[in-house]
């Protein structure tokens, strides 16, 4: 009960909770003397078909096959490159698509600019990763989805 009401609290915003995620980050970092972090991302999406009933769909966007109401999420996982352990969390972008959304090939996906596109979560990841976590080196660990030239444009080569 009283998660539900933290979560419908107008007061509360995902960008301040990510904020003070990306905070006790930086604090550990420090606090640990932490050199070199492993920054790793990937996007999933996360289906509340299940919970259809019980849920307000109008809140949501469309995942799958756009009948299950859901969301997207694209975390920056930060790890601690020497020993291995989890330290925090670099970065959190949680985004819904319109149900209403034409396919690829109807909006000419190839053709839209950078900032169209779902892509852009792999490149604003690293800018916000880096931009969240002091100076230490960031290695971004990703899949072959990253793999796009706007994406490896975003890295600072001083320290990643």
């Amino acid at each position: 009960m009283s998660y539900y009401r933290f979560l419908e609290n107008t007061q509360i915003s995902t960008n301040a909770c990510i904020q003070t995620v990306q905070v006790d980050t930086v604090q550990n970092i420090k606090h640990q003397q932490i050199t070199h972090v492993l920054a790793i991302h990937d996007q999933s999406q996360i289906s509340l078909g299940a919970h259809r009933n019980r849920i307000r769909t109008a809140e949501f966007g469309v995942v799958g096959t756009k009948k299950d109401p859901g969301l997207y999420v694209h975390p920056t996982l930060l790890v601690d490159a020497i020993l291995g352990v989890p330290i925090g969390w670099g970065d959190i972008q949680i985004f819904k698509r319109n149900p209403e959304n034409k396919t690829k090939l109807e909006r000419k996906y190839q053709t839209l600019p950078f900032e169209d596109k779902e892509s852009r979560y792999w490149r604003d990841a690293i800018q916000n990763t880096s931009s969240a976590i002091p100076e230490v080196i960031l290695t971004f660990v990703a899949d072959r989805e990253s793999d796009i030239f706007e994406v490896w444009e975003a890295f600072d080569a001083r320290r990643t």
